[in-house]
């Protein structure tokens, strides 16, 4: 949340001051730099000797984006983290368990925004897209954003379709013709009875697997994939869909989700912003 809001210090200034930020987002960063592991990754706790995958990719991710925001983390630790994420990819073509699957997608995401995009294993997963989970479509689609694949491709990730507005134009049909056109369509009918039926393909079973966080968290991913691509009134849409989804305390359940849903909220709103005067906050 800290990196989520770090724009908006005016706002609240007595909870976000430039200075309590900076010293958040270090302490935070401290505290993985102490998860890092002989072979790169991040334990899943301070000390550990176990790279944990899941960890390392979200951990990774936030680790680069504390760097951008100007925190201090040293140039060796994400080299050596990058390469355990693209090293952890090996093997992917047989891989069907989802959990090893969302692993996957978040390492590609954090790859991409490390600089070190994997577009062959990227493709290698979209070809699997019928069976992943949600939220690892959702993250393969935000790693082929930043490596900017075919705008297609993440949209059939995504499910997205242009919407199409039907028209029913009814039109008379001469009298003359109306019995030959009844004739006609008893003699399609009967030769339709014919037909033999053929079975229609089998649809691939969508995976039944759901992330310890639930699904609240795919909304604030989807949001960041609709800005990122321009689609604003389905971005729209979602904004009023999440904003409606809090709980009597005003959040989204954990911190993850809270993070995830201010993260795209920000970029939702840098994206329709058209001034540089800060927001105003109602009381």
């Amino acid at each position: 949340p800290w990196l989520a809001l770090g724009g908006y210090q005016e706002l609240f200034p007595e909870y976000l001051s430039k200075e309590k930020t900076k010293a958040a987002v270090q302490s935070g960063v401290n505290r993985l730099l102490q998860m890092v592991t002989d072979e790169g990754g991040l334990a899943y706790w301070p000390g550990g000797s176990e790279s944990n995958p899941w960890g390392t990719a979200y951990g990774g991710f936030t680790l680069l984006r504390a760097r951008d925001a100007g925190a201090a983390v040293p140039e060796e630790t994400i080299d050596s983290l990058l390469e355990y994420l693209s090293k952890s990819l090996r093997n992917l073509e047989d891989e069907k368990d989802p959990y090893h699957l969302t692993n996957a997608a978040m390492a590609l995401y954090t790859l991409a925004k490390g600089g070190k995009a994997e577009p062959a294993y990227a493709n290698l997963l979209f070809g699997k897209k019928e069976r992943l989970p949600e939220v690892a479509k959702l993250y393969l689609a935000l790693s082929m954003l930043i490596a900017k694949a075919p705008e297609q491709q993440v949209k059939d990730l995504l499910g997205w379709k242009p919407k199409v507005v039907a028209e029913v134009v009814k039109k008379a049909v001469p009298a003359a013709a109306s019995s030959k056109s009844k004739k006609a369509a008893a003699s399609t009918t009967k030769a339709k009875s014919k037909a033999i039926a053929r079975p229609a393909p089998t649809p691939v079973a969508a995976p039944q697997w759901t992330p310890w966080w639930g699904n609240q968290l795919n909304k604030a991913l989807r949001l960041i994939a609709y800005t990122h691509l321009g689609l604003k009134s389905d971005a729209d849409a979602l904004v009023t869909s999440i904003l409606q989804a809090r709980n009597g305390r005003g959040e989204w359940g954990n911190t993850i989700t809270n993070s995830w849903t201010l993260t795209a909220l920000s970029a939702y709103e840098r994206s329709i912003k058209v001034t540089s005067t800060p927001l105003a906050v109602r009381t």
